[in-house]
Protein backbone atom coordinates (compact mmCIF):
# COMPACT_ATOMS: atom_id res chain seq x y z
CA UNK A 1 0.00 0.00 0.00
CA UNK A 2 1.38 3.40 -1.25
CA UNK A 3 1.54 5.23 2.23
CA UNK A 4 0.86 8.42 0.60
CA UNK A 5 -2.56 7.34 -0.21
CA UNK A 6 -2.67 6.82 3.31
CA UNK A 7 -1.73 9.53 4.23
CA UNK A 8 -3.94 11.60 1.88
CA UNK A 9 -6.79 9.66 3.19
CA UNK A 10 -6.13 9.99 6.81
CA UNK A 11 -5.77 13.85 5.80
CA UNK A 12 -9.11 14.56 4.36
CA UNK A 13 -10.90 12.35 6.78
CA UNK A 14 -9.87 14.39 9.78
CA UNK A 15 -9.88 17.58 7.82
CA UNK A 16 -13.97 16.10 7.20
CA UNK A 17 -14.07 15.67 10.84
CA UNK A 18 -12.85 19.20 12.04
CA UNK A 19 -9.35 17.57 13.31
CA UNK A 20 -6.52 18.56 12.77
CA UNK A 21 -4.35 16.45 10.53
CA UNK A 22 -2.23 14.36 11.28
CA UNK A 23 1.53 14.87 11.21
CA UNK A 24 3.05 11.77 9.23
CA UNK A 25 6.66 12.95 10.13
CA UNK A 26 5.95 12.42 13.56
CA UNK A 27 5.56 8.82 13.30
CA UNK A 28 8.39 6.46 13.45
CA UNK A 29 9.11 4.23 10.29
CA UNK A 30 7.71 1.12 12.19
CA UNK A 31 3.92 2.39 12.58
CA UNK A 32 2.78 4.38 10.23
CA UNK A 33 -0.96 4.52 11.91
CA UNK A 34 -2.61 7.15 13.10
CA UNK A 35 -4.28 8.21 16.13
CA UNK A 36 -6.71 10.71 16.71
CA UNK A 37 -9.63 11.24 19.46
CA UNK A 38 -12.88 12.23 18.18
CA UNK A 39 -15.78 13.43 20.46
CA UNK A 40 -13.60 11.53 23.76
CA UNK A 41 -13.44 8.26 21.61
CA UNK A 42 -10.56 7.13 20.46
CA UNK A 43 -9.68 6.02 16.69
CA UNK A 44 -6.64 4.23 15.22
CA UNK A 45 -6.64 3.94 11.71
CA UNK A 46 -3.97 1.91 9.93
CA UNK A 47 -2.86 0.47 6.41
CA UNK A 48 -3.06 -3.04 5.78
CA UNK A 49 -3.96 -4.99 3.08
CA UNK A 50 -1.64 -5.36 0.25
CA UNK A 51 -0.24 -3.14 -2.58
CA UNK A 52 -2.67 -4.48 -5.13
CA UNK A 53 -5.53 -4.34 -2.39
CA UNK A 54 -4.78 -1.65 -0.33
CA UNK A 55 -6.67 -1.37 3.03
CA UNK A 56 -7.18 0.73 5.93
CA UNK A 57 -8.31 -1.03 9.45
CA UNK A 58 -9.95 1.29 11.69
CA UNK A 59 -10.26 0.56 15.15
CA UNK A 60 -12.90 2.51 17.81
CA UNK A 61 -11.95 2.03 21.57
CA UNK A 62 -15.61 1.37 22.94
CA UNK A 63 -14.24 1.34 26.69
CA UNK A 64 -13.77 -1.03 29.62
CA UNK A 65 -16.15 -3.22 31.00
CA UNK A 66 -16.55 -3.39 34.81
CA UNK A 67 -16.31 -6.81 35.81
CA UNK A 68 -19.81 -6.72 37.46
CA UNK A 69 -21.11 -6.53 33.99
CA UNK A 70 -18.64 -8.40 32.11
CA UNK A 71 -20.85 -11.36 32.34
CA UNK A 72 -24.01 -10.11 30.45
CA UNK A 73 -21.68 -7.79 28.31
CA UNK A 74 -19.10 -10.20 26.61
CA UNK A 75 -21.96 -12.40 25.43
CA UNK A 76 -23.42 -9.84 23.70
CA UNK A 77 -20.88 -8.57 22.21
CA UNK A 78 -20.28 -12.44 20.81
CA UNK A 79 -23.87 -12.65 19.55
CA UNK A 80 -23.25 -8.90 17.99
CA UNK A 81 -20.02 -10.42 16.27
CA UNK A 82 -22.40 -13.60 15.12
CA UNK A 83 -25.09 -11.48 13.80
CA UNK A 84 -22.92 -9.33 11.85
CA UNK A 85 -21.05 -12.44 10.27
CA UNK A 86 -20.81 -11.54 6.90
CA UNK A 87 -17.10 -10.89 4.56
CA UNK A 88 -15.76 -7.33 5.66
CA UNK A 89 -18.19 -6.96 8.40
CA UNK A 90 -16.80 -5.40 11.84
CA UNK A 91 -16.65 -7.04 14.86
CA UNK A 92 -16.06 -6.22 18.40
CA UNK A 93 -12.88 -7.82 20.08
CA UNK A 94 -10.82 -7.18 23.76
CA UNK A 95 -8.30 -5.18 22.63
CA UNK A 96 -5.01 -7.73 23.70
CA UNK A 97 -2.73 -4.95 25.67
CA UNK A 98 -5.92 -3.34 27.85
CA UNK A 99 -8.75 -5.53 27.74
CA UNK A 100 -11.00 -2.30 26.68
CA UNK A 101 -13.36 -3.18 24.25
CA UNK A 102 -12.56 -2.62 20.58
CA UNK A 103 -14.56 -2.23 17.20
CA UNK A 104 -12.78 -3.30 14.18
CA UNK A 105 -13.27 -2.42 10.60
CA UNK A 106 -11.14 -2.73 7.59
CA UNK A 107 -11.81 -1.34 4.39
CA UNK A 108 -11.09 -0.43 0.69
CA UNK A 109 -8.77 2.50 0.55
CA UNK A 110 -9.65 2.76 -2.93
CA UNK A 111 -13.38 2.72 -2.39
CA UNK A 112 -12.85 5.21 1.05
CA UNK A 113 -14.51 8.78 0.38
CA UNK A 114 -13.28 10.78 3.78
CA UNK A 115 -16.59 12.68 3.78
CA UNK A 116 -18.63 9.07 3.63
CA UNK A 117 -16.53 8.18 6.43
CA UNK A 118 -16.68 11.44 8.43
CA UNK A 119 -20.49 10.52 8.22
CA UNK A 120 -20.08 7.18 9.44
CA UNK A 121 -18.25 7.72 12.23
CA UNK A 122 -20.49 10.26 13.87
CA UNK A 123 -22.76 6.97 13.77
CA UNK A 124 -20.16 5.09 15.31
CA UNK A 125 -19.36 7.30 17.96
CA UNK A 126 -22.93 8.27 18.65
CA UNK A 127 -22.84 4.32 19.53
CA UNK A 128 -20.09 3.90 21.74
CA UNK A 129 -21.09 6.91 23.78
CA UNK A 130 -24.21 5.11 24.20
CA UNK A 131 -22.72 2.27 24.76
CA UNK A 132 -20.27 3.38 27.49
CA UNK A 133 -23.94 5.06 29.54
CA UNK A 134 -26.06 2.03 28.82
CA UNK A 135 -23.80 -1.42 27.88
CA UNK A 136 -26.59 -1.42 24.85
CA UNK A 137 -25.67 -1.62 21.22
CA UNK A 138 -28.29 0.74 19.41
CA UNK A 139 -31.22 -1.28 17.44
CA UNK A 140 -31.92 -1.58 13.89
CA UNK A 141 -33.74 1.72 13.93
CA UNK A 142 -30.76 3.20 14.71
CA UNK A 143 -27.88 1.50 13.18
CA UNK A 144 -24.86 3.26 12.61
CA UNK A 145 -24.23 2.73 8.80
CA UNK A 146 -21.00 1.52 7.86
CA UNK A 147 -19.76 2.21 3.90
CA UNK A 148 -18.61 -0.59 1.96
CA UNK A 149 -18.74 -3.38 4.63
CA UNK A 150 -21.36 -6.49 4.64
CA UNK A 151 -22.76 -5.74 7.25
CA UNK A 152 -24.44 -2.21 8.18
CA UNK A 153 -25.26 -2.93 11.87
CA UNK A 154 -23.33 -2.32 15.19
CA UNK A 155 -26.39 -3.93 17.11
CA UNK A 156 -26.39 -6.76 19.55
Amino acid sequence: MSLAAFDAFCRHLCEALGQAPPDSRARDDASAAISITYREVSLVLAPSGSPFMPQVTLLVDFGEVPEHEQAEVYPALLQANFMMLEGGAPSFSLHPATARVTYQITFSLEQADPRVWCGALDGIVDAVLEWRETRCLPGPSSQADVPHAGAQTLRA
